[in-house]
This record gives structure tokens, C-alpha cells and sequence, in this order.
């Protein structure tokens, strides 16, 4: 398999688990990601709605696919069930589902046994 598509499966699926500090770190790879489709779409502010359009698929893509399997991972990692990422619709409840996914520590260890 190409080093990308170890990324972008990585990235963009839902399967598996992804510690505390990959999270972080992600969380800011798609804050990064999406300030530069800010900039990006200014840059194609005058080639009218067809840049428009391209943008706001790729905002899409970014700002939501890759947020929903970064917190589906990570909350599955903490022991709790990955279907509470659905909260990030939900205004101050996300904000919450931020705190617990970001400084929850992992539920279960390498070997198998829970951790309390």
C-alpha cells in the first residue's frame, strides 16, 4: 500500500483507536486544513460559484468526515461509545464531548485488562 492511502485510511476511517496526544495533534492538522480552505476560498472568491462549490465540498470532506472518525476513534480509545460524536451537532455539547474526548485517558491498555 502508497504512504497516502495509509493516510487517508488513517485519517478518514472510523475503525480502530487513536490516543490522546495523535489526537491533539490531528485536531490541529484539521484546524490547519481547514483555515488554509479559508484561504483558499477567498483566493477563489472571483472564479465565481464553481470555486465556491469546490471549496465547500472540500470543507466538507475535511471539516466534518475527518472530525467525526478523529472523535469516533478517540472515544472508542476512552471507553465510551463512538455514536457520542453525533453530539458535535449539538451546541455546548460538543464543546463538552471535546473535553471528555481530549483528556479522558485510554480505557483499555495494550494487554487487554480495563484500566481504572
Amino acid at each position: 500500500m502508497l504512504w497516502y492511502e495509509v493516510a487517508m485510511k488513517s485519517l478518514f476511517s472510523f475503525q480502530g483507536t487513536i490516543s490522546r496526544s495523535r489526537f491533539w495533534l490531528q485536531l490541529l492538522a484539521l484546524f490547519v486544513a481547514i483555515f488554509l480552505l479559508a484561504i483558499l476560498s477567498e483566493l477563489l472568491e472571483p472564479a465565481g460559484t464553481i470555486g465556491a462549490i469546490c471549496v465547500l465540498v472540500l470543507f466538507v470532506v475535511f471539516g466534518f468526515w475527518w472530525q467525526f472518525a478523529l472523535y469516533a476513534k478517540r472515544l472508542r480509545d476512552a471507553g465510551l461509545s463512538p455514536w457520542l460524536c453525533l453530539l458535535l451537532f449539538v451546541p455546548l455539547a460538543n464543546f463538552v464531548v471535546l473535553l471528555i474526548a481530549g483528556f479522558k485517558p485510554t480505557a483499555v491498555e495494550k494487554t487487554g485488562v480495563p484500566t481504572r
